[in-house]
């Protein structure tokens, strides 16, 4: 009698033991998955400190659209090389020291804009391809930490969780740039950048320890249930749906940072808004966009294939710029500005699909999901890059119209190939059962 409630004592205490181990698993997860959304949402601060003042820079030098929009190209293609370059590379990176470099090299070049002259201004488009070149690190890096430290329950919430940061970066710097340039005094946005990020590098330098520590799966090929996982190729299928995952990615950039970067002037060219007020009224763009992380979970919950997601996605997407086409001759501001916001937020959920869901949800089958993460948010940047200069000139030739009417083929070209793809694929499966 005495042994069973020594032995029941005993195992009653193991069990303790075992809730209390998985409770601050579950506590350190959370914790470091909020780390890694604080690093990449302040990123965007300095990401985005040109493009939210583009308005007010071009006033300031005299440019025209294509020429502004040159300096955001140097950075979208800097961002878009050296996130393929990186999700090659970051399995080997020790990921405290190289992310903390890059938010500090980022932070070195928002300090220098605002000391830019008219003849010195040439030096902006190389500033900017250092930031892309630095920030380009952070998300094959982040994705392939989250991946590697957590289990499957708390990569759900790390999708959610990290499907925002873009939203709210965006959102984050868009409110200072109409806040300061309705003070008239824009260029404090790039020294809030230059104070903010070395905070945030500081933060992630000494909380990453602590929430890694025996924690991070070490090896160089990854386990699955508990078996040392075969590096494989690439199976034909899976080639051809990382493809069209490509040409999603480049429209939806395309789409997605053309209405960010370009909403401000358009306002203000086709409506006559001054420029805080065209700032202001772009902030509902991101602020909207959060809920495409939400839009995207719930639909997934119901249909798996991804492709189809974005169908249905870019879809609703085309319909609402055609409506903007419809409008953009009249003075209904708010129609145009609601459908900006709907769409942002849809492709704001094909994002979410391409960068965080196919590298995290597929990572037994590539084996690596920063390196996944990084191509594809490489291919992203292709789209980001023809949208400032190519969008830019676009507008100067031909006016925001045949803007608008290159989205709307962008989207039924992505609508297409979505749907296309999911119905050959669900047809292949069903021949195969």
């Amino acid at each position: 009698m005495q042994n069973e409630l020594t032995e029941n004592v005993g195992e009653s205490q193991k069990q303790n033991q075992i809730v209390s181990v998985k409770k601050r698993g579950v506590v350190k997860a959370t914790w470091l998955i909020m780390l890694c959304w604080l690093v990449y949402t302040c990123s965007y601060i300095g990401k985005l400190s040109y493009s939210a003042n583009i308005s007010q820079i071009e006033e300031l030098f005299s440019l025209r659209h294509g020429e502004s929009g040159t300096v955001s190209t140097f950075f979208f293609f800097a961002y878009g090389a050296g996130q393929i370059i990186n999700g090659l590379l970051c399995k080997k990176y020790p990921l405290r020291y190289v992310i903390f470099g890059a938010l500090l090299v980022s932070s070195a070049t928002n300090l220098a804009i605002p000391f830019i002259t008219v003849d010195t201004f040439f030096l902006i488009k190389f500033l900017w391809l250092l930031n892309g070149l630095a920030l380009s690190v952070l998300w094959p890096s982040l994705i392939r930490l989250l991946s590697e430290t957590l289990d499957k329950k708390d990569l759900n919430r790390a999708v959610v969780v990290m499907g925002t940061t873009v939203a709210t970066g965006t959102f984050l710097v868009y409110a200072m740039s109409a806040l300061f340039t309705a003070l008239k005094v824009f260029k404090i946005t790039f020294f809030v950048a230059a104070t903010l990020i070395p905070t945030i590098a500081t933060i992630w330098m000494f909380a990453y320890p602590k929430l890694v520590e025996k924690t991070q799966k070490e090896e160089e090929i990854p386990l699955v249930d508990g078996v040392k996982r075969e590096k494989r190729p690439l199976a034909a299928g899976l080639i051809v749906f990382l493809a069209f995952a490509a040409f999603c990615a480049v429209a939806n950039n395309l789409v997605k940072d053309g209405l960010t970067t370009w909403t401000p002037e358009i306002l203000d060219e086709v409506y006559g808004l001054p420029n805080w007020t065209s700032i202001l009224l772009t902030m509902l763009l991101p602020l909207l966009a959060i809920f495409g992380t939400v839009v995207v979970t719930a639909i997934h919950k119901k249909i798996k294939d991804f492709h189809a997601i974005n169908g249905i996605l870019f879809g609703a997407s085309g319909a609402l710029i055609g409506v903007v086409l419809g409008f953009l001759s009249t003075d209904l501001v708010p129609v145009t500005v609601a459908a900006f916001a709907i769409v942002s937020c849809l492709m704001a959920g094909v994002n979410n699909v391409i960068t965080s869901m196919i590298p995290l949800y597929m990572k037994e089958k590539v084996g690596n999901s920063g390196m996944l993460a990084g191509i594809l948010n490489g291919f992203c940047y292709l789209g980001s890059t023809i949208s400032s200069y190519g969008l830019g000139m676009v507008a100067d030739h031909f006016g925001w119209k045949a803007v608008f009417i290159l989205f709307l083929v962008l989207c039924g070209a992505a609508t297409l190939l979505g749907f296309g793809y999911a119905i050959v694929h669900a047809c292949i499966q069903k021949k195969n059962k």
